[in-house]
């Protein structure tokens, strides 16, 4: 099996500003504009927060609640009105979806997305960052594949999944593919749970900063399993020795910049089962009705 550190939501080329982590600890995941959605910010809600009010306060009016939204990964059961049968579902296309091909990504392994977040405060009414608050990099949820669908093959889809931005698109982008979730995890050696098979965690923890406390964004602070051993790296993109450093108990990784799909094989470091199910425990919103 396989965990995928996906890297989503508004960031510093779309969107320019972090998800928050809301006065009461609750994380919302702000998706990033497309203009080819049809999809407004304003059709979207979290724990009936409307998404289009908090766009708008954050980005100081740049962003507009009428704005459309590119949602996906779609993991969130109540930011939209569902058709019956829904579960979440993400997609992915063109370098990254090559390089999930080429990494054998495939039924039963798990996506891990994480974005950017940023403590959040009111202040005369309006939501901003936090004034003393640092931007981390903070997990926000989780897919396990049940089915992979290419989109030049989108007569396959599933009718509740057609809503979803990649099959939308007029013309497919290169390598294009959706990926629906399993309805309960199934995990090596524990076998099926009771967790669902995908869902976004509603409030935050420090177990979920992948951040190094006080430090910019892209330096994360990892288990010591993460050690790279015997000549493997845990994370595709990360194979140079001078971006791994141990620190105590800890493994100190500089991220690279711009990637999006950071592949980690279980099969060479299966202590990552035990740490992925430790996440569960978080509280987190369930598809499964």
């Amino acid at each position: 099996m396989k965990l995928i550190f996906s890297r989503k939501g508004f960031d510093s080329s779309l969107g320019k500003v972090p998800s928050p982590i809301l006065p009461d600890g609750r994380m919302v995941h702000i998706p990033i504009p497309s203009s080819t959605s049809n999809i407004m910010y304003k059709d979207l809600s979290f724990d009936e927060i409307n998404l289009g009010d908090i766009v708008y306060d954050l980005t100081d009016g740049r962003v507009l609640p009428t704005d459309t939204a590119h949602v996906d990964p779609d993991l969130n059961i109540g930011c939209l009105e569902r058709k019956p049968g829904w579960r979440p579902l993400f997609g992915q296309a063109g370098a990254a979806q090559g390089h999930l091909m080429n990494q054998n990504v495939t039924s039963g392994d798990i996506f891990i997305f994480f974005g950017w977040f940023q403590e959040s405060e009111l202040l005369d009414g309006k939501l901003v960052y936090g004034r003393k608050s640092k931007v981390v990099h903070a997990i926000l949820g989780w897919l396990q594949i049940e089915k992979t669908i290419p989109v030049k093959y989108s007569n396959a889809a599933p009718t509740w999944a057609t809503y979803h931005p990649h099959l939308q698109r007029a013309i497919p982008f290169k390598n294009d593919t959706v990926y629906i979730t399993t309805e309960r995890l199934t995990l090596p050696h524990i076998g099926t749970t009771t967790y669902p098979g995908a869902a976004i965690f509603r409030r935050f923890s420090n177990r979920l900063q992948l951040t190094k406390d006080q430090y910019n964004r892209s330096i994360w602070e990892l288990p010591d399993w993460f050690v790279p051993k015997n000549g493997h790296y845990p994370l595709t993109y990360h194979s140079n020795p001078d971006r791994w450093k141990r620190e105590k108990d800890k493994v100190i990784l500089t991220t690279v910049g711009r990637g999006q799909e950071f592949v980690l094989d279980t099969t060479i470091y299966p202590e990552a089962i035990a740490w992925f199910y430790d996440l569960l425990q978080f509280d987190f919103i369930e598809f499964v009705t």
